[in-house]
C-alpha cells in the first residue's frame, strides 16, 4: 500500500502518513484533510497541464497549423480545428485516405518511422485539397510508457513550394538566358586565370572548345600583350571598385583581332575577398565602324551647318560645345561669346517669364523623363535686350562619342507677329458673326410673328396664294432661325465662352430618347432604324450638349439617305472610351469631303445633282459638334468608301 502511496505522497508527507494511522481513530480528521490537500494538489497539477496542452493547440490553430493524433494503424484519434476546416471530421478514419486520398499508407510514410525509432520524421506530401504540406511526426507515448500513436503537425507549404518552384524556373531561365545572350559571358579565378564557366557564345566567337577553355589561362590566352596590360589594370580596377569598363580585341583560335567592349564585376567570398570576376564582352566591331562614320559625319555636319539657316547648338556636360553662326546672331552674340557657356549663363537668353518652363524642360531630359518636350516655343532676349519668338528642337545624340543634346532654334518672331493678328482678326469676325445675329434676330422676329399672326388670325379672308406665299415666308424665318443659331453657337465655342456643366448621366437612354424624337422624320422619309446599345452607359456629360450632337448627326443621316433606307446606331467600349456609331447607306462621302465636313461652313453642296435627299443646312453642324465633343475630352470621325457607299460617324467619350 506505501508503494502506491510513495507514487503519489512525497517521503514526508509517506512518514507523516504512516504516523497517523498508527491511531486512526484519533487522527481521522487529519488523515483526512491530509488527502483532500493531495487530491486538490493534483487536479490543480492537471488543470494546468490542461491549460498549458490547449494553449499550444489553439495557438498552432491561430496561426494556421494542423495538429492530430493517430493511432500505428493510421485511424486519427484527434484533429485540431485547422485539419477539421479543412479536410472534414476525420475522427476514427484512415488519416490519408482522408487527407491524401490513398487508400493504403504512401511509402514514404513518416509515422511508421517515428514509431519504430522513436525519433521524429518528416516529410512533404501532397493534400487532397491540391495543396502541398509538410508532416512532422512524433511518438506519443502512452502513460506506461508503450507507444502506439503518433502526435503529428502538418504545415501548408504551398506557397513555399511556388516560391521554390518560381526559383528552379528562374534558375533555369537565367541558365538559358545566358547561353542564349549574343555576348559572352565567362567568369574566372584572378589568382589562378582559369575559367570555370562560360557561355556559348564565348566558344562561338572564340572558336575554342570547352575542353581547351578549361586548360587555358584566362586572360592571358585571349588577349595581345598591349590589351593585357590594360586588362592588368582593369582587374587591380576590380579589386578597388567591384567593377571595370574596358575596350580590347579578343584574339580568336584562328589568330583573327575582335573588337570587344568588356564589362568586369567582382565576386566576393564571406571573408569580403576577391573570388571570381565576371567579364561580359560585346562585339563591337560595328560600333568602331559606327564610330569612324560618326566622325567623318560630323565633319560633314559642321561644313553643313555653317551654311544653315537654323540656328544649330550643341551641349554636352552642361557646356555649351558647338554653335554655328545663325544660332549667335539670333541672340546677338558672337560663336566665341557662346562656346563654353553652362546652362545658367545660356538662361540669360531666355525670356523671365519663361525660365522656368524651359528650366523643368531641361531637367525632364536629363533626368530621362518621358514627358519632356521635343518642340516647344518661349520667348528669348537677345544682347541688346529686344524680345523675341524662338521655336526650341531638342534631340540627344552622340557627340564626339558622348551623349549630347542637340539644339535646332527658328526665330519666330514675325510668324508669332502674324498669328496674334489672325487671332485678332478672328475675335473680330467672331464678334462680327455675334452682333449682326443678335442684330437679324430683331426684325426675322417680327417677320416670323406677323406671318404666323396673319396665317392663324386671318387665314380665311387670304386666298391660297397669299397662304402659300406666307407659308414659305414662315418656313424661311425658321430656316433663317437655325442658321442665326448656329453663328452664334459658333463664335460662342470659337470664343471660347461656353464651359461645360457636366453630370452624371446615361448616354444610352439619351440616344433612345433622340431617336424617339425623330420617329415622324424617320416615317416621312421611310427609313428604318436599328439599335444596339448596351442597356446603360453611365459618364459624365452636359446633357443639352451632347443631345444637339446626337440630335444632328442622326438628322443628317436621314436627310442625306434616299427614302427606305437603313439606318444603325451602335455601341461599343474600348481603351477607356465609349464608342458610339451611326451607321447610314446613303449618299457616303469622297476622301476630299470627308477632310472638309467638320470644318466651318464646309457643308457639301448637293443641289442639281439629282439626289433624292434633304439638302438644307447651314455647314455648322458637324463644326459645332466636333467642338463639343472635343469639349468633353472625347473625338468625332466618319468612315465612308465613297459616293453612294453610305458613312459611318463615330463618337467617343471618356468613360467614368
Amino acid at each position: 500500500m506505501f508503494n502506491l502511496a510513495s507514487n503519489v505522497f512525497s517521503l514526508s508527507e509517506c512518514d507523516k502518513l504512516k504516523k497517523l494511522l498508527k491511531n486512526p481513530e484519533d487522527d481521522f480528521q487529519e488523515i483526512i484533510l491530509l488527502l483532500e490537500n493531495k487530491v486538490d494538489e493534483n487536479t490543480k497539477q492537471i488543470n494546468e497541464l490542461e491549460e498549458k496542452y490547449y494553449s499550444l493547440i489553439n495557438g498552432l490553430t491561430n496561426v494556421g497549423i494542423g495538429i492530430d493524433i493517430v493511432t500505428k494503424d493510421y485511424r486519427v484519434l484527434f484533429q485540431n480545428q485547422v485539419l477539421k476546416e479543412r479536410f472534414g471530421d476525420c475522427r476514427d478514419k484512415n488519416c490519408y485516405n482522408e487527407y491524401m486520398g490513398l487508400d493504403e499508407p504512401c511509402s514514404f510514410c513518416p509515422m511508421e518511422k517515428a514509431l519504430k525509432y522513436n525519433r521524429v520524421e518528416r516529410t512533404e506530401l501532397r493534400g487532397i485539397d491540391g495543396n502541398y504540406y509538410e508532416l512532422i511526426s512524433a511518438p506519443f507515448p502512452n502513460p506506461d510508457g508503450s507507444i502506439d500513436k503518433a502526435v503529428e503537425v502538418v504545415v501548408d507549404i504551398t506557397d513555399r513550394k511556388k516560391i521554390e518552384n518560381m526559383f528552379l524556373k528562374e534558375k533555369k531561365f537565367t541558365e538559358n538566358a545566358i547561353n542564349a545572350q549574343r555576348d559572352t559571358f565567362f567568369i574566372f579565378e584572378p589568382s589562378t586565370g582559369k575559367a570555370i564557366r562560360w557561355n556559348q557564345a564565348f566558344k562561338d566567337i572564340s572558336g575554342y572548345s570547352d575542353e581547351e577553355i578549361s586548360t587555358m589561362k584566362t586572360p592571358d590566352s585571349y588577349y595581345d600583350e598591349n590589351d593585357l596590360k590594360q586588362a592588368v589594370i582593369a582587374v587591380e580596377k576590380i579589386i578597388e571598385e567591384g567593377e571595370a569598363l574596358i575596350e580590347m580585341n579578343l584574339i580568336t583560335k584562328d589568330g583573327r583581332p575582335i573588337p570587344f567592349e568588356y564589362l568586369g564585376s567582382s565576386i566576393i567570398d564571406d571573408d569580403g575577398n576577391l573570388k571570381y570576376i565576371i567579364a561580359i564582352g560585346r562585339d563591337i566591331t560595328e560600333k568602331k565602324k559606327i564610330e569612324q562614320k560618326l566622325r567623318e559625319s560630323e565633319e560633314k555636319f559642321r561644313n553643313i551647318s555653317e551654311q544653315s539657316l537654323i540656328g544649330i547648338g550643341i551641349v554636352e556636360d552642361n557646356i555649351v560645345k558647338y554653335v554655328n553662326k545663325k544660332f549667335a546672331d539670333i541672340f546677338g552674340y558672337t560663336v566665341e561669346d557662346m562656346l563654353s557657356w553652362s546652362p545658367k549663363e545660356f538662361m540669360i537668353t531666355v525670356h523671365q517669364e519663361d525660365k522656368e518652363f524651359v528650366f523643368d524642360q531641361v531637367k525632364k531630359k536629363q533626368a530621362g523623363s518621358e514627358d519632356y518636350l521635343e518642340n516647344y516655343q518661349f520667348r528669348g532676349i537677345t544682347k541688346s535686350g529686344e524680345i523675341i519668338w524662338i521655336e526650341n528642337f531638342t534631340k540627344t545624340i552622340m557627340y564626339e562619342g558622348k551623349v549630347a543634346d542637340f539644339l535646332a532654334f527658328i526665330d519666330i518672331t514675325e510668324r508669332i507677329s502674324a498669328q496674334q493678328e489672325l487671332s485678332k482678326l478672328n475675335q473680330l469676325k467672331s464678334e462680327l458673326l455675334r452682333r449682326t445675329s443678335h442684330e437679324l434676330k430683331t426684325p426675322l422676329v417680327s417677320i416670323k410673328g406677323f406671318s404666323e399672326l396673319l396665317l392663324e388670325v386671318h387665314r380665311d379672308k387670304l386666298d391660297a396664294l397669299v397662304i402659300s406665299t406666307l407659308n414659305e415666308i414662315k418656313h424661311g424665318c425658321l430656316r433663317l432661325e437655325t442658321l442665326i443659331g448656329d453663328i452664334l453657337k459658333t463664335a460662342e465655342l470659337e470664343s471660347g465662352a461656353i464651359q461645360m456643366h457636366k453630370s452624371e448621366e446615361d448616354l444610352s437612354f439619351l440616344v433612345r430618347l433622340c431617336v424617339n424624337e425623330i420617329k415622324g422624320f424617320l416615317k416621312l422619309r421611310n427609313h428604318t432604324i436599328n439599335l444596339e446599345l448596351h442597356e446603360k452607359l453611365i459618364t459624365q456629360f452636359e446633357k443639352e450638349q451632347i443631345h444637339q450632337v446626337i440630335g444632328n448627326l442622326l438628322n443628317n443621316a436621314i436627310k442625306y439617305t434616299p427614302p427606305s433606307g437603313i439606318i444603325e446606331i451602335k455601341s461599343d467600349i474600348k481603351d477607356g472610351f465609349i464608342i458610339l456609331s451611326i451607321k447610314d447607306n446613303g449618299i457616303g462621302f469622297t476622301e476630299e469631303e470627308k477632310t472638309r465636313i467638320f470644318k466651318q461652313f464646309g457643308k457639301i453642296e448637293r443641289y442639281g445633282q439629282g439626289m433624292d435627299i434633304i439638302a438644307e443646312g447651314s455647314g455648322l453642324g458637324l463644326f459645332i459638334s466636333k467642338k463639343i465633343i472635343e469639349l468633353h475630352g472625347g473625338d468625332i470621325w466618319v468612315e465612308s468608301d465613297g459616293r453612294n457607299k453610305g458613312s459611318m460617324f463615330y463618337v467617343s467619350l471618356p468613360l467614368i
